[in-house]
């Protein structure tokens, strides 16, 4: 790409281009021509951008946009997780419910926007995802959030190949506990980002404005629109850019089954790669 553009050094715009291309595909040049599945886009992409940029301590929000993809997708929300947390590979509890809450933000800003009834399937990969990791952290990390969850202990009852490879550790009476569970916790999750994005919907607004006049807004321009909407929940918040080398990197996309729905043994469910693009921690490797 930087001999195409005539360069003779590969600067930062060349590797974010590569990144970009490898997990989500070619941008397509015309773009999306329907003005109304733009701005739709827009929405759903902007409710999980603004959902992250207002929840502290999260991920710094590096990159969204509503430019089509070759493989489907109508955009995408690029999250940069801290380097404290990549190099500990532990992730909170606090943390994963963020994420939960991050993940729903363009399902849940479709609602409060178009109504419940206007909802379209955009967010399915979402809800994939949710569920993937809810699961696992009621049935193998043991994190619950109701007093009935907690009755089911801190015990690892299912593991990723459970019924395939690995026998089936659990009863039926255990499973439905844990189904029950599952459902609370995105539940949870559900209603902390209904209540965070209609709280801040303006914010949700002014991102779709500048979504729609320059289709992609990076870290920096992201944070300066947190700024011009509320000075002092930006400065309270005290979030950094970061560039999209550093560290891991996370996509949330509309459309599809979403690039991070595995988890590693470790708990990892929320990086594509890290530092090195040879190193993926999921199924869809670079």
């Amino acid at each position: 790409m930087a001999a195409r553009r005539n360069k003779t050094g590969i600067s930062y715009d060349e590797v974010d281009y590569a990144i970009d291309r490898l997990t989500v595909g070619m941008q397509k040049t015309q773009g999306t021509s329907s003005i109304k599945n733009k701005r739709l886009t827009a929405y759903h992409e902007a409710g999980k951008a603004v959902m992250a940029l207002v929840t502290p301590d999260f991920d710094t929000v590096s990159k969204v946009t509503i430019i089509p993809r070759s493989n489907g997708q109508g955009g995408f929300t690029l999250l940069t997780p801290s380097d404290e947390l990549l190099e500990s590979g532990m992730y909170t509890k606090s943390y994963l419910l963020n994420q939960l809450a991050v993940t729903l933000g363009g399902r849940v800003c479709e609602e409060i926007k178009y109504g419940v009834e206007d909802v379209t399937t955009a967010g399915s990969g979402d809800m994939q995802q949710v569920r993937s990791i809810s699961r696992r952290m009621v049935g193998q990390w043991g994190f619950s959030v109701t007093e009935q969850g907690a009755e089911i202990g801190i015990v690892g009852w299912e593991s990723d190949g459970a019924g395939r490879y690995d026998a089936i550790t659990r009863s039926d009476a255990t499973a439905l506990d844990i189904d029950l569970e599952v459902m609370a916790v995105c539940d949870d999750a559900y209603a902390r980002a209904k209540a965070a994005l209609t709280k801040h919907f303006r914010l949700v607004d002014m991102l779709v404005e500048k979504l729609l006049e320059q289709e992609t807004l990076n870290a920096k321009e992201l944070l300066a629109l947190l700024e011009a909407y509320d000075p002092q929940l930006s400065k309270a918040l005290n979030k950094q850019p970061r560039r999209l080398g550093h560290g891991a990197l996370r996509h949330l996309a509309p459309h599809g089954t979403p690039i991070t729905s595995d988890v590693t043994s470790q708990g990892e469910a929320l990086c594509v790669w890290s530092g090195q693009i040879g190193r993926a921690s999921c199924r869809e490797r670079v």
